[in-house]
């Protein structure tokens, strides 16, 4: 029985380790399937994972290409020719990014890991020889660490001792970058809860009763915005967007919210022509 495909097929626990205690099962469902099949997604899976292994880099400089072109459109490129409004582009460039690069083959985990590699490398203020030498499993890890871990890491591959003109940083395993990951983890910082939150303009306190004709008046579209704010403040939009069925209710109201967003976004004065 090929190993590789039973550990492929396992359920992943809690932990997000595989978990044993599904391994009979599996073993009796593959024996089920038959050793012809067997053999054909064995060959399958080791073959899309060595081509996934080899086209990683090419995917870290797509989503690179991918993040500069987002960077100019929001920079130069807000309006079309006729002056019409187009910044969302940018916006919907950048969300589909993880998307695109599923879409040319790589595993969900894979194209995470790319992304995530791909903005800590965009993001960078600093660039030198070894960082610019790194692929993406060790990007990866890179950006799961807090400045702190970053300069750690950068001061333990150099290397005195090596020449410049043949390379002053030493190879780094991504297993060592993992134990510097652990000892500086990045943490997300938490979402700020509407309780925490400062009220955006003063409330009036009635001091009379109010008649039961202005208790039945609907709330003004100041009110309305004003108990938005502080909800949309509040919103993981990282978790919504990884959640299926949370993103499947907000398509319910996606052209008011799309409204909304351009709203949001400072007008910007017409050119004026001498």
């Amino acid at each position: 029985m090929n190993n590789k495909l039973i550990n492929t097929l396992l359920p992943l626990n809690k932990e997000g380790k595989l978990d044993r205690r599904y391994e009979d099962n599996i073993k009796s469902i593959l024996s089920e399937l038959g050793s012809e099949n067997v053999d054909v997604l064995s060959s399958f899976y080791e073959n899309t994972t060595k081509l996934e292994k080899e086209a990683g880099n090419a995917g870290l400089q797509l989503a690179l290409c991918i993040l500069k072109h987002v960077e100019d459109l929001d920079k130069n490129h807000k309006f079309d020719s006729n002056d019409n409004y187009i910044g969302w582009k940018s916006k919907s460039i950048r969300k589909r990014l993880s998307e695109s690069i599923q879409r040319l083959g790589f595993k969900p985990k894979n194209a995470h890991k790319i992304v995530k590699a791909a903005e800590f490398k965009h993001g960078l203020r600093i660039s030198n020889r070894w960082l610019d030498s790194l692929g993406v499993s060790h990007l990866f890890e890179l950006s799961r660490m807090n400045d702190q871990g970053v300069k750690y890491a950068i001061k333990q591959a150099f290397d005195p001792e090596l020449p410049f003109t043949t390379g002053d940083y030493k190879e780094v395993s991504v297993r060592k970058l993992e134990e510097t990951r652990r000892m500086f983890p990045y943490i997300e910082p938490p979402p700020i809860k509407p309780a925490q939150l400062t009220p955006a303009v003063d409330v009036e306190v009635v001091a009379e009763p109010t008649t039961s004709a202005e208790e039945s008046l609907a709330p003004t579209q100041e009110k309305l915005i004003d108990q938005l704010i502080p909800i949309v403040q509040a919103m993981n939009l990282d978790e919504i967007y990884g959640d299926i069925e949370l993103k499947a209710k907000l398509e319910l109201v996606r052209d008011p919210l799309m409204t909304l967003a351009h709203m949001a976004i400072p007008s910007q004065p017409r050119p004026t022509y001498v």
